[in-house]
């Protein structure tokens, strides 16, 4: 008898077990995918900023702030509810960018975080969205592949793939400038631009191109003698895969020898470094662009275009890296509009398919923006105005397919 009244109280204790167990599993589970901090009552919604003051993406953090603030200011009487800016400057070290992203999460209880940093200050945050996961939208250009696939929870990248990027210039000197044999300069401080310009050369020689020669530059060096003898093996096109002064020190010597010769730029800043620098030996020089004014079509867009025009359109250029600032408050604002009960998991999904207001952008992951297409402008210059970006054509994103889409203006 007692045998078995111990018998039938083991059995009870260990069926209280696994219902504990299932119930702190459950708890953990929604821990991890709990829904985006609610705001109480007609509080405003918080969005965190992180945007870095130092370093090598310094000024192209500085006019991703701009056009973000922008944004918040044209959107201030178009939302039912108040949101307000949570900035943080985070200091040099991945450690000092980590304590910053947590306060942001833990003391101001944001509802997701836009920020702008190198690849190691990102990398620093993964334990801390892993444990309070909120919507984190970075807007730095895409960084090494090895961190797309570990990914921290809420990730979301709203840059251009380096592949898209090399895909598409590869293919503009192709089909739209018929160039065949093509030169490539490249800045050997710059891995990014190493790593662009090698993803770039596979391109053309699958295009069925050829690269006739490469042009190595370091910081500080007089690149004369460097373009001379890139010149002398008379190539169709130059390509430059960096921005930057040595860029349009570069672009500038080769205008300079051969008028007439085609140079394609890119890299992040590449159209507001040109356009800033006022040369007309730059007349003509291609560029590749997240952003092109004229191929706005969404009523957001235009309504942002006009805005930026009417408020800063005589102190600041709207370039890809303002236009991106504003499609990430864009994007934080659709996601975070309503009751706010769409959980991390959820915001990233609805990532995926977002469609874009400025940058054409058709959804982002955690590797990248999806463009389905990607713009090049053409810099033109006039006696009585500045420099201006004309959009010059726009290649279809698809490297499943051996002949791109070209559509020209």
């Amino acid at each position: 008898m007692g045998s078995a009244h111990h018998r039938v109280l083991h059995g009870f204790l260990a069926l209280c077990l696994i219902v504990l167990l299932q119930a702190s599993c459950s708890e953990g589970r929604k821990g991890r995918g709990a829904d985006i901090p609610l705001t109480p009552g007609g509080d405003p919604v918080k969005i965190g900023i992180c945007m870095t003051s130092y370093g090598s993406l310094a000024e192209h953090a500085g006019r991703q702030m701009a056009g973000l603030k922008l944004a918040h200011d044209m959107m201030r009487s178009a939302t039912a509810r108040r949101v307000d800016l949570a900035v943080k400057d985070p200091a040099a070290s991945p450690r000092d960018y980590a304590r910053s992203v947590r306060e942001l999460i833990e003391q101001d209880q944001v509802a997701g975080i836009v920020s702008c940093a190198s690849p190691d200050a990102i990398a620093a945050v993964r334990e801390i969205l892993e444990a309070r996961p909120v919507p984190f939208v970075v807007t730095s250009p895409c960084g090494p592949e090895r961190m797309a696939r570990d990914a921290p929870p809420g990730l979301i990248r709203f840059c251009v793939p380096r592949r898209d990027q090399a895909f598409a210039c590869a293919r503009f000197l192709s089909q739209v400038i018929k160039a065949r044999r093509v030169g490539v300069v490249v800045d050997v401080g710059d891995a990014d631009a190493v790593l662009r310009a090698s993803l770039f050369s596979a391109e053309v020689i699958r295009a069925k191109g050829r690269i006739m020669d490469i042009m190595y530059v370091q910081k500080g060096q007089d690149p004369a003698a460097g373009v001379v003898h890139l010149l002398a093996e008379r190539p169709d096109a130059v390509y430059i895969p960096f921005s930057g002064r040595q860029s349009l020190a570069v672009a500038v010597k080769i205008r300079t020898l051969q008028a007439a010769e085609p140079v394609l730029l890119s890299g992040p800043d590449a159209e507001e470094t040109l356009l800033t620098e006022k040369d007309r030996r730059l007349d003509g020089v291609y560029v590749l662009t997240d952003f092109a004014g004229e191929a706005v079509t969404s009523t957001r867009g235009r309504d942002f275009v006009q805005f930026h025009r009417k408020n800063s359109g005589r102190t600041q250029y709207l370039g890809s890296a303002l236009a991106t600032g504003a499609e990430a408050y864009f994007f934080m604002l659709d996601l975070l509009s309503g009751a706010q009960k769409t959980s991390v998991e959820d915001a990233v999904k609805t990532a995926a398919s977002w469609k874009g207001s400025l940058l054409g952008i058709a959804g982002s992951t955690p590797r990248g923006a999806i463009h389905p297409r990607l713009s090049f402008g053409r810099v033109e210059t006039g006696f009585l105005r500045g420099a201006a970006l004309r959009h010059a054509a726009s290649i279809t994103v698809d490297r499943s397919d051996p002949v791109a889409d070209v559509v020209t203006q």
